[in-house]
């Protein structure tokens, strides 16, 4: 599968909401288990190397199709942080069906997004041994 993610060179609307129905569907594979380990892995290297950091908070990255700071409110939600929502998500679904994926994977957004899906790989292990 490949990775619907990516930037355009210029705003366009209608290529925005091509990427975000994209991500949309691309998650909705994942989720409905189509996609195998592998292919999973080979996204998230796609993936990943496009987050972004901000300059006034380098601690977090973000997946936005373009620069906040460019966008009217309305387009920020939709174009910046829907993005992003659903990078996090194929992150999240990705660390619950295989524990130690990120091992795998590379992590260009540093420390802070490692140990943020490293709390949630424990938490999901805790509540595996719970139940």
């Amino acid at each position: 599968m490949k990775c619907a993610f990516y930037r355009p060179e210029e705003i366009n609307v209608e290529e925005f909401n091509n990427i975000v129905n994209g991500l949309k569907k691309d998650l909705a594979a994942m989720e409905s288990g189509r996609v195998t380990k592998e292919e999973t892995i080979q996204y998230l290297r796609e993936l990943l190397p496009q987050a972004r950091f901000l300059d006034h908070t380098p601690d977090m990255c973000f997946f936005g199709l373009d620069e906040p700071q460019h966008m009217p409110s309305d387009m920020r939600v939709e174009y910046f942080y829907k993005p992003t929502y659903l990078a996090a998500a194929m992150l999240m679904h990705a660390c619950v069906t295989y524990p130690g994926i990120l091992a795998l994977t590379p992590m260009p957004c540093g420390k802070h997004l490692r140990l943020v899906m490293k709390r949630a790989e424990a938490q999901n292990d805790q509540i595996a041994h719970s139940a």
